[in-house]
C-alpha cells in the first residue's frame, strides 16, 4: 500500500502524460477517489492508506488536498518520480485513460451522483467498503465478471531514461 500523496505524485508526473493536459488539485482529487475505487474493486486492497472524506465538491484526500491547495484552480506544479509496482501502474494507467479526459467539474459532477459520496454525511469518512462495493456492482461488474485479468499478459518493466515507466503499445 502506498500514501496518497506518492499516489498524487504519480498522477502529477506519469498521468500527466496519459491525461494530455495539466491536473488541478479538485481533479487529482477525483482521480484519487477513482484509483482506490478501482483498487478495492479489482485486487481487493487499498492503493493508499488514508481516508477519503466526503467535502462539499466530492470525494478528497484531506493531507493531499492541503499539499496543492495553494495552487488553488490552477494546473500543478509537480515534481518527481514515484516507483509503484508495474501492475498497479499500469491500472492507474487505465484509470487515467477512463477519467483522464474529464474536466475537474466533469468528475465531481460524476461523483456527486454515486452512493459512496451521497451517502456519506458532509466531511465524514467515505467507508472503503462503501467504495469497493460501488465500483464492484456499478463500475467495474463487466470486469470482474469477465475475469479479464486472468488475459492480461505478464508485463516487463520498462523505463525511459528519466525512470519512467514506458507502457506496451
Amino acid at each position: 500500500m502506498y500514501s496518497a500523496l506518492d499516489i498524487a505524485t504519480w498522477f502529477l508526473t506519469e498521468g500527466e502524460a496519459c491525461i494530455g493536459a495539466g491536473i488541478s488539485n479538485m481533479k487529482l482529487q477525483k482521480l484519487l477517489y477513482y484509483a482506490q475505487g478501482a483498487f478495492l474493486a479489482l485486487k481487493n486492497e487499498a492503493l493508499f492508506k488514508e481516508d477519503i472524506r466526503a467535502w462539499d465538491h466530492g470525494p478528497v484526500v484531506p493531507q493531499v488536498y492541503k499539499k496543492y491547495k495553494d495552487f488553488k484552480s490552477s494546473v500543478i506544479k509537480a515534481d518527481g518520480v514515484v516507483k509503484l509496482d508495474i501492475d498497479d501502474e499500469y491500472l492507474l494507467k487505465e484509470i487515467c485513460d477512463i477519467y483522464g479526459s474529464y474536466s475537474a467539474i466533469d468528475l465531481r459532477n460524476m461523483s456527486h451522483e454515486e452512493g459512496p459520496w451521497k451517502d456519506t454525511k458532509r466531511y465524514d469518512v467515505i467507508d472503503n467498503q462503501k467504495i469497493k462495493d460501488h465500483f464492484a456492482s456499478k463500475v467495474f461488474s463487466s470486469v470482474l465478471t469477465d475475469n479479464v485479468f486472468d488475459k492480461i499478459p505478464v508485463l516487463e518493466e520498462k523505463r525511459n531514461e528519466k525512470g519512467r515507466l514506458v507502457y506496451p503499445a
